[in-house]
C-alpha cells in the first residue's frame, strides 16, 4: 500500500479574477503597498466570514514612521470593528472592544520587515510574529466570552472607521493571505499559470486545458493540467499531464493529446 499525504488545495486568490478589490488609488509597485489611507486601500470580497469561521490572517508589513500605525483593519460593518495596530514595542489586536485585547510584546523598528500571523480557533485568539516569515516566536492566545461578527470585508492598509489619513506602512501583499477554515487565500499576480506553495502545486489557472482530439479538460479545483517539464518539489513532468492536487500524483496526458489555456 502507498500512503500519500493529502495536501490543502488552495481556492481562493487575493489578486485575480476574484481577487482583493482596489480602492481608490493606493501606491502599489511589485505588490508592495504604500501611501494608503482611509480612501486608498485593498480589501478581500465581501461576506466571506462568519461569527463561526476559525481565520489565520498573516500579513507582511514594515512601519515607515516612528508613530503609531494600524497595519490592517478587519471591517464589519454594522457590527463593529476588528483591529491590528503595529507599536514601537507591541503589536496588538483589538478583536472586540479597544479595551479587550491580545498583545505581543517586542521591539519593532521602522523600515524593516516583520510578519504577523493572528488566528482564530472557536473563541481562541493566537498572535504571533516572525522576522523571516518561517520561524515563528511569541505566541500569546487568549479567549473571548464574546467575538464580533465579521459580515463585511477584510481591508490592508487602511483604518477605514476613522477619519485619520496616514502614509507610514508599507504591506507587501506578496506574502499577506488569509486561510478561512483552512482554505487559502494567495496574493497572485496577474500573470501566473500555477501557484506551487512548499513544493506542492495548490492552484492552476482554470483557463488552461488539455485538449484530447477535441475534447478539452479544463483545471478544476483539485485537477491540474501541466505541460512537460513542470517541476514542483522534487517532480518534473516527463510529458504534458495532470496533477492530482489533493495527492500531487502526476498522470500522463493520451498520446497526441495538446495543452493550451484560453486568454
Amino acid at each position: 500500500m502507498i500512503t500519500v499525504n493529502a495536501v490543502e488545495v488552495q481556492k481562493h486568490r487575493l489578486k485575480g479574477p476574484v481577487g482583493y478589490t482596489v480602492v481608490g488609488n493606493p501606491t502599489i509597485v511589485d505588490g508592495v503597498m504604500t501611501y494608503s489611507n482611509v480612501e486608498n486601500y485593498v480589501r478581500t470580497r465581501q461576506n466571506f466570514l462568519s461569527s463561526y469561521n476559525d481565520y489565520e490572517i498573516v500579513c507582511k508589513c514594515a512601519k515607515r514612521l516612528s508613530t503609531e500605525e494600524i497595519i490592517y483593519c478587519m471591517s464589519t460593518g454594522n457590527n463593529g470593528n476588528l483591529q491590528a495596530r503595529l507599536l514601537s514595542n507591541a503589536f496588538r489586536f483589538i478583536p472586540h472592544t479597544f479595551s479587550n485585547y491580545i498583545e505581543i510584546k517586542g521591539t519593532f523598528a521602522t523600515d524593516v520587515w516583520y510578519w504577523f500571523k493572528v488566528r482564530r480557533t472557536g473563541n481562541t485568539i493566537y498572535a504571533s510574529y516572525s522576522t523571516d516569515g518561517v520561524s515563528w516566536s511569541n505566541e500569546v492566545s487568549k479567549t473571548f466570552a464574546q467575538l464580533t461578527t465579521i459580515s463585511n470585508f477584510i481591508a490592508f492598509g487602511a483604518r477605514i472607521t476613522s477619519d485619520r489619513d496616514w502614509d507610514g506602512t508599507s504591506i507587501d501583499l506578496n506574502e499577506t493571505y488569509i486561510k478561512v477554515d483552512s482554505k487559502g487565500w494567495f496574493y497572485q499576480p496577474a500573470d501566473t499559470k500555477y501557484i506551487v506553495k512548499d513544493g506542492k502545486l495548490v492552484w492552476a489557472d482554470p483557463h488552461i486545458y488539455i485538449d484530447d482530439n477535441g475534447t478539452k479538460t479544463y483545471a478544476t479545483q483539485n485537477i491540474a493540467p501541466v505541460p512537460a517539464g513542470f517541476t514542483f518539489g522534487t517532480t518534473t513532468t516527463p510529458s504534458i499531464g495532470y496533477v492530482d492536487m489533493r495527492t500531487q500524483v502526476f498522470t500522463v496526458a493520451p498520446q497526441g493529446a495538446t495543452i493550451g489555456r484560453e486568454e
